[in-house]
C-alpha cells in the first residue's frame, strides 16, 4: 500500500513539474488536463505526507530509546510514541480509504479522453454541465452523455 501511495506522491511531483512547463502552459488543453489530475491528488498526497511525517517522528523517539537518556526524557518519548502510534491506528480507515480512492483513480484515468475530462470538470471541480460545456467547446446533450457513459463504466469496474 505505501509503495502505491508513493507513486502517486511521485505522479503528483511529476504534474507539478508538467503544469510549470512553458510549452505545457502553451497548450491549454494539456495544461488543463494536467491540472486537473494534479488537484485530483492533492488532499491523497497531502494525507501521505502526513503520515509520512508521524512515522519519521516515531523512528527517531524510538532511536532516542538507545541512547542514555533520563527517566523523564523517556517518559516523556514513550507517550509520545504511544499517541503517534495511537494515531496511526485510528488512521487504518484513512489506510484503507486512501487504497479505495487509489483504485478508483486508476479507474478513472482509463477513461476515454473526453469522458476523462468531463468526469474531472464536473466531480472534482463541481462545475455544472453548461459550464463544462463551454469550457471544451462541446454540447451540454454531449456533456450529458459522457458523464453518463463515465460514471457506467466507473461502476462496471468496481464491481469486478
Amino acid at each position: 500500500m505505501l509503495d502505491k501511495l508513493q507513486a502517486v506522491e511521485d505522479k503528483y511531483l511529476e504534474l507539478e513539474s508538467l503544469i510549470s512547463d512553458p510549452d505545457i502552459i502553451a497548450d491549454m488543453p494539456k495544461w488543463q488536463k494536467y491540472n486537473q489530475e494534479h488537484a485530483a491528488l492533492t488532499e491523497l498526497v497531502d494525507k501521505f505526507r502526513e503520515y509520512k511525517k508521524i512515522c519519521k517522528t516515531i523512528d527517531e523517539d524510538k532511536a532516542m530509546f538507545d541512547e542514555d537518556i533520563d527517566d523523564d526524557m523517556r517518559h516523556m518519548l514513550e507517550d509520545e510514541v504511544k499517541e503517534f502510534g495511537d494515531l496511526l491506528a485510528v488512521d487504518e480507515d484513512l489506510a484503507d480509504s486512501i487504497s479505495s480512492r487509489l483504485d478508483i483513480m486508476k479507474i478513472i484515468h482509463q477513461l476515454p479522453p473526453k469522458q476523462y475530462e468531463v468526469f474531472i470538470l464536473v466531480v472534482f471541480k463541481g462545475l455544472k454541465y453548461k459550464q463544462v460545456a463551454k469550457l471544451l467547446h462541446i454540447s451540454v446533450q454531449a456533456v450529458s452523455k459522457n458523464y453518463r457513459k463515465a460514471l457506467a463504466f466507473i461502476n462496471k469496474s468496481l464491481e469486478k
